[in-house]
C-alpha cells in the first residue's frame, strides 16, 4: 500500500498481502521532518537498510532519524557496477547504462551480491519492536529484487510478486518520461533516450529471467518472520 510522504518517493508497505512492519522505498535523502515523524509514529520505524553503493550513499546520505538503526548492505560490488540514476543522467545523459536484464542476473548470481542478499534477508527477518525499511536509489532494481524475495519467501505467488514489482512505474513513470525528453533534446538519439527512460522503469523482461532463481533462494527464508 502506498505511503504518502513529501520527500520520499516510491514508498509503500506490504499490508495488502498481510505483512505489517515492512516498507520499501527510494532513497531517504530528501525526507522531511514531517515524513520522519510519520514513519516513526505511524509505522514505528526502527531499522533502515540501505542497498546502495558507498558512492551513492555519500552523494545522497539518508536523512537520519533518532532511534532508528541504519544498516548499509550494498548489493553491488562498486568495482563491478555502480551507477546513480539521479546524478549520472543529469551530468552525462549519453553515458553507457547497464544492460538491465544482465544487471538483474548479476545481482542474484554474483557471489558478492548473493552474500549481501543473505545479510539483508537476515536483517529483515530479525524480530524487532517496529518496522524495517529497505531502499536503494530509485526503489526499483535492488529494492525490487529484495522485495520480490521477501514476498516469495512468505509464500506469495510469482504472478502477484511481478505485479507488485511493476507498481514502481506508477511512481516513476513521469520521471522516466521527463528524462526521455531531456536526453532526446540533448542527444537527438531516440535509442539513447529510450535506454535512459528504461533505466527508470520496472519492466517484466528485467525480472522474469531471475524470478525462478529468487523462488529457489526464497526457500531458505520461508516462514522466518
Amino acid at each position: 500500500m502506498d505511503i504518502k510522504l513529501q520527500g520520499v518517493k516510491n514508498i509503500r508497505d506490504f499490508t495488502e498481502y498481510g505483512f505489517q512492519g515492512y516498507i520499501r522505498s527510494a532513497h531517504l535523502h530528501d525526507m522531511t521532518e514531517s515524513d520522519a515523524e510519520s514513519l516513526l509514529k505511524n509505522y514505528k520505524l526502527r531499522m533502515v537498510i540501505d542497498l546502495r553503493t558507498g558512492v551513492e550513499k555519500n552523494e545522497q546520505p539518508d536523512h537520519v532519524m533518532e532511534g532508528v538503526e541504519y544498516l548499509h548492505i550494498p548489493l553491488f560490488n562498486e568495482s563491478r557496477v555502480g551507477i546513480s540514476h539521479e546524478k549520472s543522467t543529469q551530468q552525462d545523459m549519453d553515458m553507457m547504462l547497464p544492460d538491465m536484464p544482465d544487471l538483474y542476473r548479476k545481482i542474484v548470481t554474483d557471489e558478492f551480491s548473493v552474500a549481501q542478499i543473505k545479510k539483508v534477508m537476515e536483517a529483515i527477518n530479525a524480530r524487532r519492536d517496529g518496522a524495517v525499511l529497505w531502499h536503494c536509489t530509485e526503489g526499483k532494481d535492488r529494492c525490487g529484487i529484495i522485495s520480490a524475495l521477501f514476498l516469495l519467501s512468505r509464500g506469495i505467488d510469482k504472478d502477484t510478486v511481478m505485479q507488485d514489482y511493476l507498481k514502481t512505474n506508477e511512481a516513476s513513470g513521469k520521471k522516466a518520461e521527463y528524462y526521455y525528453a531531456a536526453v532526446l533534446e540533448k542527444s537527438g538519439s531516440r535509442e539513447i533516450a529510450e535506454k535512459v527512460k528504461d533505466a527508470f522503469l520496472a519492466k517484466r523482461e528485467y525480472m522474469e529471467p531471475v524470478i525462478e532463481i529468487l523462488i529457489s533462494q526464497s526457500r531458505q527464508y520461508f516462514g522466518r518472520d
